[in-house]
């Protein structure tokens, strides 16, 4: 049996670090403006490099009525999530099967596009493809 390492321990051993600013919208979801979630753009950083990120949340994670800005292990394990997604399947077809989506909705397109977009940042971002491969399959999920 294999042991998964921790996400916390993954962000620190490559020093992952983040900053977060509110944003009026996200613009992969614009059909979803700012009185429906909170929107941030969110900087990952290591010492090396940065990742700029649109991310949203629904407000029922606010707290005492005002938005929280999202923590690094909750942006990591969401990026690497649609990225093991873009990984593991093939085709747009093959995603849109495995995750509800009709292939013929061009909303459904433009989601796929962004995440295959995203899940290429990640990877450039990471810089090391064992670390990638690490955080997308050896470590443990939220």
């Amino acid at each position: 049996m294999t042991t998964q390492k921790t996400l916390s321990a993954f962000i620190a051993e490559h020093e992952i670090t983040i900053e977060c600013h509110r944003a009026q919208s996200n613009p992969h979801m614009p059909d979803k403006p700012d009185h429906v979630m909170d929107h941030w753009e969110v900087i990952l950083k290591t010492p090396l490099d940065r990742m700029i990120v649109s991310f949203s949340m629904g407000l029922g994670l606010r707290k005492n009525g005002r938005p929280v800005p999202p923590d690094v292990e909750t942006v990591l394990d969401t990026l690497a999530g649609d990225a093991a997604g873009i990984e593991n399947t093939p085709s747009f077809e093959d995603w849109c099967a495995e995750y509800g989506y009709d292939t013929d909705s061009r909303s459904a397109e433009r989601t796929f596009n962004a995440c295959e977009k995203q899940a290429e940042e990640l990877k450039q971002f990471i810089n090391d493809p064992d670390a990638f491969q690490e955080l997308l399959y050896g470590t443990e999920r939220l």
